[in-house]
């Protein structure tokens, strides 16, 4: 599903990303962005549906991989 997050941390720039997981806890979605997240561009990230942020950095990865692994493990 498409989503626009927000840039909370400069301007609200408007960023294309998917949501295309529903984690199931507190409603946490998995999603994917072109943009990525800050000055590290971390392209996959955890989001809240009811939320158009990118949100903290600490909840951004590098690779599916790890996102899975932080959340799962």
């Amino acid at each position: 599903m498409k989503q626009i997050l927000r840039w909370e941390y400069g301007a609200n720039e408007p960023c294309l990303a998917w949501r295309f997981a529903d984690l199931g806890e507190r409603d946490v979605w998995a999603a994917w962005s072109e943009a990525g997240h800050g000055a590290r561009g971390l392209p996959w990230g955890l989001v809240y549906s009811d939320n158009d942020y990118f949100s903290s950095d600490f909840s951004w990865y590098s690779t599916l991989g790890e996102l899975f692994e932080e959340w799962f493990i």
